[in-house]
């Protein structure tokens, strides 16, 4: 259900074991497209030392988000089923896979992450791992940088199915999500993280939304936490959800899906169609539909913007389309 750190790596280790036992080309494939995807959310930190390093973005998480989370993070992160140095093997010709562990080299952080895991009883993980770095070593360098590092080039890149966004535009960094949370009704709540060189904000924003009619609706309940399991609050404390009574949308679901039911939590339920934000200097249009155009409305005084996702500049006499699948990132700063 959306963008999520920690958990969400494990795709990675899972994939690579499933195209290492197959032999398939396709699933090695769509793992070098994960691992493309994976490496827009890491960002410029410092580890428990102070020492330089990349950390996974994790602030925005769906799950269990960490601020900021501990250790580094390149190919992969610091999760207990990955070793670092498998995926780069297994995609050996493929320049972000190989630039990532290389930067990770270059930074001092690789050993410093296994020797946190020296009385690790994934023995045989270990002594894979003692090869793999061999292999790694040996390979020609790349000239590929996490897209987040100092000196790289701005980018702003989408995951529409996901609803969520990474911007690199000159000292700033965001990343956005917009199905935040959202696991029985849309909520209009985006999480964002912003980093500057003077600041790390991070900001939970309303936007605005479009969505197709599903007939239902979702009233927030007066939970505090735990809102899967219906609600948990202290011992002995009356804790009140200020968003109680607060009556939600609900998406309708794909025509073929028959779970999760209306009202229950579960994917599509909470996930609009087309979300818009305003932030700062940026304005924001991101159609997660895979059938209809919606309208960004443009904003009042700006005649012409860069788009930061296409790289053009768009006219703003009148509204700006947002096509199926796509985004688009208005920049309204001189």
């Amino acid at each position: 259900m959306g963008y999520v750190g920690t958990y969400g790596e494990t795709i990675l280790h899972f994939t690579h074991d499933i195209a290492l036992l197959t032999g398939d080309e396709k699933i090695r494939g769509q793992l070098a497209k994960l691992e493309a995807s994976r490496m827009y959310f890491r960002y410029p930190g410092v580890d428990a030392d102070g020492y330089q390093c990349m950390k996974l973005a994790s602030e925005i998480d769906n799950r269990t988000a960490h601020y900021p989370l501990a250790g580094s993070a390149y190919t992969a992160p610091n999760i207990r089923e990955e070793w670092w140095i498998d995926l780069p093997v297994l995609l050996s010709d493929d320049p972000i896979a190989i630039g990532a562990i290389q930067q990770c080299l270059a930074d001092n952080q690789y050993f410093n992450y296994i020797q946190g895991r020296l009385g690790d009883p994934d023995t045989m993980g270990m002594m894979r791992n003692a090869d793999e770095y061999e292999k790694v070593k040996s390979l020609p360098a790349s000239a590929y940088r996490l897209p987040m590092t100092d000196g790289q080039p701005d980018f702003a890149w989408a995951d529409e199915q996901d609803a969520v966004l990474a911007i690199k535009h000159g000292d700033q960094r965001l990343f956005i999500n917009f199905y935040y949370r959202a696991e029985r009704g849309i909520n209009g709540v985006a999480r964002l993280q912003e980093l500057t060189p003077t600041i790390d904000r991070i900001a939970t924003v309303r936007t605005q939304f479009q969505v197709p009619s599903s007939g239902h609706e979702y009233t927030r309940p007066d939970w505090i936490d735990a809102i899967r399991s219906r609600g948990m609050p202290p011992p002995d404390e009356t804790i009140h959800q200020a968003w109680a009574g607060d009556i939600l949308p609900i998406a309708p679901r794909p025509a073929d899906a028959k779970l999760p039911a209306y009202g229950d939590w579960g994917p599509f339920l909470g996930k609009a169609a087309f979300y818009s934000l305003r932030y700062g200097n940026y304005l924001i249009g991101l159609n997660t539909n895979d059938q209809d155009t919606y309208t960004l409305p443009a904003p009042a005084g700006v005649e012409r913007a860069p788009d930061l996702i296409s790289g053009k500049m768009l006219e703003l006499s009148a509204s700006v389309k947002v096509s199926p699948l796509s985004t688009v990132v208005l920049y309204l700063g001189s």
